[in-house]
């Protein structure tokens, strides 16, 4: 079975492909009907989560965040903004995708199957909760980077909402769910994923280069029944009604990508990027 079941559907979902670094397309079918079998609009907020009778030493895990830092650092060298008719939500989408040569550095970006569908296809499922805000979306360009052996790099999820408003909620949502986010196992958002116990740690602001003002940087902790454990860091950044994730094995590894995805934002047309079209 491949290991890239689960790219397409969300951030958490990246974990199995990072603990393997396996590539191959032929199963992110299963990740799309899986996906399909839980849709991600329906609004559950984070607190119907049912915590696990099964207990697990609290030594296992690390401290839990209380609080997500927005602090602003602003990109410094954004290239001038483009001008022109405004872009269709799905142009918007691929506009700030991250590309081959951004940053140079041999990484190939490849669309996973379904990455450009919105309906039946997770974003955001952090601590295995649900996000009202999904039902916002209006578009959606996620991708894989791969280096020239085909190993995983990083993933990129672009997302445009109707309204900047959504984009916004949708950034309080994911600080609300980290905050929230029990120390007890939780049910998956997706059908298939086994339970698993989260643990949230903000990344430091100094350590993360040239962000979008608005931004969450959080490194995971996530643990199996079984004590096996996985380790992921997820960046989002927003302007407007754009969001932006990057997420990988830890920070060193896509900081250069979370930059120039802060660039393409910072690039955005005012009209493309503040533009409410639902």
């Amino acid at each position: 079975m491949d290991k890239f079941s689960w790219v397409g559907a969300g951030a958490v979902a990246l974990l199995t492909v990072i603990a393997t670094g396996c590539s191959s397309g032929s199963d992110t079918r299963a990740a799309s009907t899986a996906s399909a079998a839980a849709p991600s609009t329906t609004p559950v907020p984070s607190a119907t989560l049912a915590p696990s009778t099964t207990p697990i030493p609290s030594t296992t895990l690390a401290p839990r965040a209380t609080s997500v830092p927005s602090a602003t650092v602003a990109p410094t060298t954004a290239p001038p903004p483009t001008v022109g008719a405004p872009l269709a939500d799905d142009d918007l989408a691929r506009a700030v995708a991250l590309r081959d040569d951004d940053p140079p550095g041999g990484v190939t970006f490849s669309l996973i199957e379904m990455g450009d569908v919105v309906t039946g296809q997770v974003t955001l499922d952090v601590c295995s909760a649900r996000f009202p805000s999904e039902a916002m979306r209006v578009a959606r360009y996620q991708q894989v980077g791969r280096d020239g052996a085909g190993t995983f790099a990083v993933n990129n999820e672009n997302v445009v909402y109707g309204t900047v408003a959504g984009a916004a909620q949708a950034m309080t949502e994911i600080r609300a769910v980290v905050a929230e986010c029990p120390d007890t196992f939780v049910p998956p958002v997706l059908q298939g994923q086994p339970p698993l116990k989260f643990a949230y740690e903000p990344l430091p602001e100094a350590d993360l280069g040239p962000v979008a003002a608005d931004h969450v940087a959080l490194s995971m902790r996530a643990e199996d029944r079984s004590g096996k454990v996985s380790t992921a860091v997820f960046i989002y950044q927003r302007r407007g009604r754009v969001l932006v994730g990057v997420y990988g094995r830890d920070l060193a590894s896509i900081k250069p990508y979370v930059g120039a995805a802060a660039l393409h934002l910072a690039s955005l047309a005012a009209v493309d990027a503040a533009a409410d079209t639902a």
